[in-house]
């Protein structure tokens, strides 16, 4: 059996991907700070807890195959006033959690980055992961920045794969079910199939949820 922890496991994102994750067969642990009661529906072990304690995060991740990163504290319009927190809370957290992983010897990590803030207006209707990076926000800018150190940390041997983000409309991917990035999935039709996509579900205010994948290591 597959050993899974999903961190930010009580987000739009995380959630989804515990309840399939269990669906699939995987032992998961849920860590989030629970500050409302659980969104998935999956019978899973949960750890309360924050990015920011590094001790009970590298204590949580230990006997883990997988590694599903989906925490951040800031947002785009958020981090545009505050890029500060954004680096003391998101960027810093996450090396010392790659460290971890490393140290606790992780098979991979799953980040969640970000699409369309990642690429900036390029006056082009559609990216993929193969187009040139131009972030303009400190949101932006510091998820690229966590994708450079999930390379790094790749060469210690912790396997890494940033998940790009892009919302769609539902009739991209019809009826599709909500999927995880753990195994071979089908490629989405927006990407004309030269990227594997992971189709995460619908969950309002968004529309579906497909995430274009690169793998580091």
């Amino acid at each position: 059996m597959v050993d899974s922890i999903v961190i930010g496991a009580n987000g739009f994102l995380g959630s989804s991907v515990v309840d399939e994750l269990a669906a699939r067969g995987h032992n998961v642990t849920a860590f989030d700070r629970f500050s409302r009661p659980p969104t998935f529906s999956a019978d899973v072990r949960s750890i309360t807890g924050d990015l920011l304690d590094i001790s009970a995060l590298a204590a949580a991740i230990r006997g883990h195959d997988h590694v599903f990163h989906f925490q951040s504290t800031t947002t785009p319009a958020s981090a545009d006033g505050d890029p500060v927190r954004d680096v003391r809370e998101n960027i810093l957290p996450t090396i010392h959690l790659l460290d971890a992983c490393v140290q606790a010897g992780v098979g991979t990590v799953h980040f969640a980055s970000t699409g369309g803030a990642i690429y900036g207006d390029q006056g082009v209707e559609l990216m993929s992961e193969h187009s040139r990076t131009r972030p303009v926000s400190p949101y932006a800018i510091g998820k690229l920045a966590i994708e450079g150190y999930l390379a790094y940390f790749s060469l210690a041997g912790t396997v890494s794969i940033p998940l790009r983000t892009a919302y769609q409309t539902p009739t991209d991917h019809g009826s599709s079910p909500i999927a995880a990035r753990v195994s071979s999935l089908p490629s989405c039709d927006r990407c004309g199939g030269a990227n594997q996509c992971t189709y995460l579900g619908t969950a309002p205010p968004y529309a579906t949820t497909c995430m274009w994948t690169t793998r580091f290591g």
